[in-house]
């Protein structure tokens, strides 16, 4: 019996651990992937009604703060700014070249929310689709939180911290894909609230990575100055050749 526990508490660990954050599904015009990023640096987002009234996340917790926190923390990062209005539209665009023109973050449990998750939705807490046209301009790009997760806002145990969890679906909205950077917000795995006694709030704030990414989308009129440098230059081996392949890390 004792042994059967300690196998019990592995898999319970390996579950809060091994969570990736979200994903981004992709339609466009010509199906070309490329660089993705808004025409413009005003985007209007939808609240669906189904966002404040499940029970997939905790009773008490303030959705719209959370929500809104998480907007902030983008616009305050680059030149671009959120108009949020709400909405009882409870479905994302179905897939195809273009959507409805409404980007939505929405919890409903329907069947074309949940399609997008195919295998993971007993993994991925989130997950985002961009359609965009054939030069990567964004025209609208819909969130799903998984209705079949639980989500809060103080760190209960075996719940998505819903904060970051928008924090990073809302990086995918605005054209970033996954960062290799353990820690950033972009990083694909983050755990459920409780792995080693944790909560999970660190992807509620972005990292140099994600500052980076995003202020290369978005550079225009950009504040801080001093954030962010450049690097130019060519890699070569050792015959002096272009090193194909190659990558350069900086700290």
């Amino acid at each position: 019996m004792k042994s059967f526990r300690g196998i019990s508490g592995l898999f319970v660990i390996l579950a809060l651990v091994c969570s990736v954050m979200g994903s981004s599904l992709l339609s466009s015009t010509d199906g070309v992937p490329r660089q993705l990023r808004w025409k413009g640096d005003t985007i209007k987002i939808a609240l669906s009604s189904s966002l404040f009234r499940t029970g997939q996340i905790k009773a008490g917790a303030d959705t719209r703060q959370a929500i809104e926190r998480s907007l902030a923390t983008w616009e305050a990062a680059a030149n671009i700014r959120f108009e949020v209005t709400f909405s009882d539209e409870q479905n994302v665009s179905p897939s195809g070249p273009v959507g409805d023109g409404i980007s939505l973050i929405t919890i409903a449990q329907s069947a074309e929310n949940v399609l997008l998750f195919g295998k993971q939705a007993e993994s991925h807490p989130a997950t985002t689709r961009i359609f965009y046209s054939g030069s990567g301009q964004i025209s609208e790009a819909d969130i799903v939180l998984n209705p079949f997760q639980q989500f809060s806002t103080d760190g209960t145990f075996g719940t998505f911290d819903l904060e970051s969890t928008l924090t990073h679906e809302i990086g995918h909205l605005l054209g970033l894909d996954h960062s290799a950077i353990f820690g950033s917000t972009m990083y694909p795995n983050h755990g459920k609230n409780g792995v080693y006694a944790m909560t999970q709030f660190n992807a509620r704030t972005l990292s140099i990575s994600d500052l980076s990414g995003i202020r290369s989308l978005y550079p225009e009129n950009v504040l801080d100055l001093e954030c962010c440098g450049s690097v130019v230059g060519r890699l070569t081996n050792s015959e002096r050749e272009p090193a194909a392949g190659a990558g350069l890390w900086l700290e």
